[in-house]
């Protein structure tokens, strides 16, 4: 979604939502996209803004984040998602 020139926080957080919730048992603790040196919450994503997301799978709490960059490279795409599955909440962001 940044890299086709989405901005909007709200719509991003929205589908990143979307896509986690695809797993069963999934209770979401937090989605955000942050400023990296205040960590409050942006109204537009820039480049270098970043994407928290905390869940819970049962008993299992996961907390990820992303540095949110307007171009990634392939290899880095491809090495996350080869080897971490849950990580597939950034193809949404990324519009992969």
């Amino acid at each position: 979604m940044v890299n086709t020139g989405i901005k909007n926080t709200e719509e991003i957080v929205q589908e990143m939502g979307k896509i986690v919730s695809h797993y069963k048992s999934v209770m979401i603790d937090y989605i955000s996209v942050v400023d990296p040196e205040t960590l409050e919450s942006v109204p537009k994503v820039r480049s270098g803004d970043v994407a928290l997301l905390a869940v819970r799978f049962g008993k299992t709490r996961l907390i990820d984040n992303v540095i949110l960059m307007m171009l990634f490279t392939a290899f880095f795409i491809h090495y996350t998602f080869n080897m971490n599955p849950l990580a597939n909440w950034l193809h949404i962001v990324y519009d992969l």
